[in-house]
């Protein structure tokens, strides 16, 4: 049925008992082209997605480093501007919204490939990643925070010292 609607010409659909193999073949041949299309992205997108991560990572602590300052009674350091926390939190919901991106597209692609699975298709799965330096996925904002956390208390413990 799915193949007469698109016009398939594959010479498995034109057995009457194998309209069901030739709607495999279709849907197999769009999450492969699906595939492509989430790497050909990472390779384009990669690097700049570690490097913003990157760089989130350093503005949050300097602003930590900053709180610090003026929590521990530096007040020249309470000019710090309303402007740079609104920053801040723009930038981490960017890691977020692209973060919740790639797990709807890995969600909807695993939903393709446990039916072709069913139907004993081999396909492999989709993953992003970052230039292949980190998975994007969930997993990256609890890493996030966590080096945050981490490197906070260790600027926290020098300061007192």
């Amino acid at each position: 049925m799915l193949c007469r609607a698109v016009g398939c010409t594959n010479a498995v659909c034109s057995f009457r008992g194998s309209q069901v193999l030739g709607d495999l073949w279709f849907v197999r041949s769009q999450y492969i082209a699906l595939l492509r299309a989430a790497r050909l992205l990472q390779d384009h997108f990669g690097l700049v997605i570690a490097c913003d991560v990157a760089s989130i990572i350093f503005l949050v602590l300097y602003k930590v480093d900053a709180f610090l300052r003026v929590a521990m009674g530096n007040q020249q350091e309470l000019l710090t501007s309303v402007s740079g926390q609104v920053f801040v939190i723009h930038s981490l919901l960017r890691i977020v919204v692209a973060v919740e991106s790639c797990r709807a597209a890995v969600g909807r692609a695993e939903e393709i490939r446990s039916l072709l699975t069913e139907w004993s298709e081999e396909v492999p799965p989709l993953r992003f990643s970052a230039a292949g330096f980190f998975s994007v996925d969930r997993s990256l904002i609890v890493s996030m925070i966590s080096v945050i956390i981490t490197y906070g208390t260790v600027m926290y413990q020098l300061r007192s010292a």
